[in-house]
């Protein structure tokens, strides 16, 4: 065995997760871009269309300042909105006692895999399955195994700064893949 962490992971650290994955890796900053370039496309559309049914032109003016100002608001607010139905989803999961995480877990890494052991479950996961890593500077690594699944190991699961340097060195090697 190279490493054995023990990880307590709470629901800040599921909700950092989940801001992590939703705004940086695998493209999705390109696809919340589109989110947010979503309501003034369609805003610009019905204005052409108001434009070429023959509206006239102080209508024109009044919806496309309505359709600009309602465009900026949405810009700015679709990243908080996306945060706070992150929050209520994760609330309403543990309201109803099914957490998506696993509070506690052991995590064991061998030469060719790594074990995530809770008290429901045994986990035995090969390294070549790791899609790839993501270091949330003071927060988390984050071991993907596809785009939406990951192990959490929390920063407060390694001993110094120097022990999680070397266990993404490892890990890195092991998988071909850059954090």
């Amino acid at each position: 065995m190279k490493y054995r962490f023990e990880c307590t992971i709470d629901d800040i650290d599921y909700l950092e997760f989940n801001k992590f994955a939703m705004l940086y890796p695998n493209g999705k900053k390109q696809r919340f871009l589109r989110l947010k370039l979503f309501m003034p496309a369609l805003f610009l559309i019905m204005w052409v269309t108001n434009l070429a049914t023959g509206k006239d032109w102080g209508y024109l003016l009044f919806s496309g300042s309505v359709y600009f100002v309602v465009s900026v608001i949405w810009c700015f607010a679709v990243k908080p909105l996306n945060l706070l139905c992150l929050k209520i989803n994760i609330k309403a999961l543990a309201k109803k006692g099914k957490l998506p995480y696993w509070e506690y877990s052991q995590i064991s890494f061998f030469d060719e895999f790594y074990i995530d052991e809770s008290s429901d479950v045994k986990e035995e996961t090969k390294y070549k399955a790791i899609t790839h890593i993501c270091d949330n500077k003071g927060k988390a690594i984050y071991l993907y195994q596809g785009t939406y699944r990951a192990t959490i190991i929390s920063y407060n699961s390694f001993e110094s700064e120097a022990e999680r340097n070397e266990f993404l060195s490892f890990i890195e090697e092991k998988t071909q893949q850059r954090a």
